[in-house]
């Protein structure tokens, strides 16, 4: 039940005693906040990402991924009913998701205006990254479409594609 309900803070360390008293959760934040100098958000990785490769100094092909779902996989929305039941169930996490959410944007905003230029850029590069790698195969066990190496893929892009496409236990396994 620990994963179901404020996951997040879970990971964190927050104790499930204290996912619905305000004040533990406004030090929990706080805390998380002290450590990190950025929080990436999902639904804005691209914008996450081009901010932390600013911070570190990094170039746009350090921050390049591989999606995991295509671009027509339709999301679904999330209606007011369906977040304020979200809210009820995980107060702690909406609470955290917010924060860092409105500090992500607070941060993109000391920007300037070649930010947004960037993240285009970076968006642009990276779809074209994931058409030159990216092709799909069926799962043989679940009978889904799973992305794969494109069969395609030149010789030059063709080692970071593979890295790119790499798993988890892959990656491990390559370190080692």
């Amino acid at each position: 039940m620990n994963l179901i309900i404020n996951g997040m803070f879970f990971d964190l360390g927050l104790k499930t005693a204290n996912y619905h008293r305000t004040a533990a959760v406004r030090d929990a934040i706080s805390d998380v906040e002290d450590e990190f100098s950025l929080v990436l958000v999902y639904e804005y990785l691209d914008e996450s990402l081009v901010l932390l490769k600013r911070k570190l100094c990094w170039e746009l092909d350090d921050i390049l991924y591989i999606k995991p779902f295509s671009d027509n996989i339709q999301t679904q929305e999330v209606n007011i009913a369906k977040l304020k039941k979200i809210r009820e169930w995980s107060l702690a996490d909406f609470s955290l998701y917010q924060y860092f959410n409105k500090s992500l944007w607070n941060q993109i905003a000391e920007q300037g205006e070649d930010f947004q230029h960037e993240v285009a850029y970076f968006k642009m590069k990276n779809k074209q990254l994931n058409k030159d790698c990216t092709g799909y195969k069926q799962d043989s066990v679940q009978g889904l479409h799973v992305i794969a190496l494109n069969a395609n893929v030149s010789t030059v892009n063709r080692y970071l594609c593979e890295k790119l496409l790499f798993s988890e236990l892959d990656y491990l396994q390559y370190f080692r």
